[in-house]
């Protein structure tokens, strides 16, 4: 009887065992899929009050923006918050935030050339055109992969508060100032006004969240008392683990978003902006029913890598 109880308890006990690993993704799915929620949900809601602020060929413009913003952030990003980030938290969970501020640094050296490249590019053909566009895009580019990379840090260790208010953050509170704002000013410029507002927003979270990765990762550094040569020894390690894993899926992303966004610039080169305005709000309506699947799908996209 003794035995059996045993038997009984060890099945009981790698069952519960199985059962916390299948939770992984399960947790993520519900953190992804909330925050997809949010943010798709919140541009689909927004997207009649802009058009109906913005003349058509600004809105078109905004569009246009977020199309180049979408592609960039590819490129810079290198896809590390995606689940990369997360292997390196897993290979060295001491360093985490070491290992963020190196995937920071990585995003900020690219950030530069890729900015200049699409302005180039935008030179040439139909591209940004309002005040300071190039420096918002620069401005939010360096954001959101901050900010991006802090929401992973939270994932992987399953915190879900600082997901849910920094998605409520970029989905609803910077829309709604640049609403207020929109409403209350006589400019004729008003899509600076609605990227400008949302980039400062951006700006500020990340500074935030800077300090604290920065903040943090010299408290792992001094708990190891690691002296300047120990340092760069580290970084270039971190660097390379993460370039290692992230440069051979890169041309796979890179592809996936320039299909992705590809037709609404093409839409604005050929047709123009008050047409991309109009299509614009379909594509808003189309992304939005993807809000449920396209969260389970970035929960898995770890395991997958």
């Amino acid at each position: 009887m003794e035995a059996k109880t045993n038997t009984h308890r060890t099945i009981k006990r790698k069952f519960m065992l199985h059962l916390d690993k299948i939770n992984l993704p399960a947790k993520a799915s519900v953190f992804f899929t909330i925050s997809n929620i949010i943010a798709k949900g919140s541009a689909f809601l927004f997207t009649p009050v802009f058009t109906h602020l913005l003349p058509s060929e600004q809105y078109g413009e905004y569009s246009l923006f977020s199309s180049y913003l979408s592609i960039a952030l590819v490129i810079t990003g290198l896809e590390i918050p995606g689940g990369i980030i997360m292997r390196s938290f897993q290979k060295e969970k001491s360093l985490k935030n070491t290992s963020a501020l190196c995937a920071i640094l990585l995003s900020l050296l690219i950030s530069v050339p890729t900015v200049l490249f699409i302005y180039l590019f935008g030179a040439k053909s139909n591209g940004l055109s309002f005040s300071f566009s190039y420096i918002f895009l620069f401005l939010s580019l360096i954001s959101l992969s901050v900010i991006n990379l802090y929401i992973s840090k939270c994932r992987f260790l399953y915190k879900w508060i600082p997901c849910f208010l920094i998605s409520f953050l970029q989905s609803c509170i910077a829309p709604f100032l640049s609403i207020i704002i929109i409403a209350k000013t006589s400019s004729a410029d008003l899509v600076s006004i609605k990227v400008g507002t949302t980039s400062v927003v951006l700006f500020v979270t990340a500074l935030a969240i800077l300090i604290r990765f920065f903040t943090d990762a010299k408290r792992e550094l001094k708990e190891r008392n690691t002296n300047y040569r120990t340092l760069v020894s580290i970084i270039k390690s971190r660097t390379a683990f993460l370039l290692k894993m992230a440069l051979p899926m890169l041309p796979y992303f890179i592809s996936v978003m320039i299909i992705s966004e590809s037709n609404k610039i093409a839409v604005s080169v050929f047709l123009g902006k008050e047409i991309l305005a109009k299509y614009s709000v379909a594509y808003s309506a189309g992304i939005a029913l993807s809000a449920l699947t396209g969260g389970a799908i970035s929960a898995l996209t770890p395991w997958i890598m």
